[in-house]
């Protein structure tokens, strides 16, 4: 595991984690052209027991546009939210630093089906709302970023 990698779970979470799927998106933009263009803004929350933190992502066309911490969510007008407690969002980030990529049990998809540990909150319309699932790959894609080959978001 590379020093960067090492440094997001240390100090998971952080902008950093963010930092390093943004800069692996905006460097592989022909990756996303296969999957197509999203344009969507949404927060994530990672919650522990006595607090939550907030952080915004923006994605336009092929790119991410940007990553930030999020103070008041409802100002940043996202068009929807993935909530979820701290222990799953570093399962998660565990294990595509340790495969590469999500496996089956850990992508977007499965983790926030009912029941299960993260969860898409409406925000805004329903059609906002529904830029996750219309756009699930290019996200799965992108937490993917922290993957160590990279080879995640290869369209054949």
């Amino acid at each position: 595991m590379d020093q960067t990698r090492e440094h997001v779970l240390r100090n998971f979470p952080s902008i950093e984690w963010l930092e390093v799927l943004r800069d692996g998106m905006n460097s592989s933009p022909d990756r996303y052209r296969k999957i197509g263009t999203a344009d969507t803004q949404f927060v994530i929350t990672v919650e522990s027991d006595d607090e939550a933190t907030h952080f915004g992502v923006v994605l336009s066309a092929y790119g991410c546009d940007e990553v930030t911490v999020v103070d008041d969510v409802e100002a940043f007008e996202p068009d929807f939210r993935i909530r979820g407690q701290k222990d799953a969002w570093f399962e998660m980030v565990e294990n595509i630093i340790t495969h590469g990529k999500a496996d089956r049990e850990h992508t977007l998809n499965r983790l926030t089906l009912i029941r299960r540990p993260l969860e898409v909150l409406r925000t805004a319309t329903m059609t906002e709302y529904e830029k996750f699932f219309q756009y699930n790959y290019t996200l799965q894609s992108f937490f993917d970023e922290l993957g160590a080959d990279k080879q995640v978001a290869a369209v054949s």
